[in-house]
């Protein structure tokens, strides 16, 4: 067989797709868990879990995005961290975590609004009843956005 009698046969969709998966496969394995290329491990381990955690932000006793908050005041983006409550959204987290980080404020003059992070939490009960709870992390003052 000459080479151009086979490349067009090398360049059919199995064998791209094949290719495609293989060179996916490695690199995903050798990034490890940076998107786009994590083996979702926080899929992998649900059998047994029968909790959820999602990130919660409360401005004044109300609910609002952690990007409401505009600076932030007596709350460190450790004191969200993910791993001690069962998360599936660390990507939230982190987000969350650089936001305050970065709209931290050196005092708390002009900030006004009591800020509270924290954790709503599911749990299914063996019956198949939802049960929700706050689990609160820190709290501090901010400034909403205008």
């Amino acid at each position: 067989m000459d080479l151009p009698l086979a490349l067009p046969t090398l360049m059919q969709p199995p064998f791209v797709a094949i290719c495609a998966a293989l060179v996916y496969g490695l690199v995903s394995w050798r990034v490890g868990e940076r998107f786009p290329f994590s083996r979702y491990a926080m899929y992998a381990d649900l059998e047994d879990r029968r909790e959820g955690a999602v990130l919660v932000v409360h401005a004044d006793g109300r609910e609002v995005e952690f990007q409401d908050v505009t600076a932030w005041y007596g709350i460190t983006p450790e004191a969200i961290e993910p791993f001690s409550v069962p998360c599936s959204l660390h990507w939230v987290v982190f987000e969350a975590q650089r936001w305050i980080r970065d709209r931290t404020a050196a005092s708390p003059d002009g900030l006004t609004v009591r800020v509270e992070v924290g954790y709503r939490i599911f749990r299914v009960t063996p019956e198949g009843d939802v049960v929700e709870r706050i689990a609160p992390r820190a709290s501090g003052l901010g400034r909403l956005r205008a």
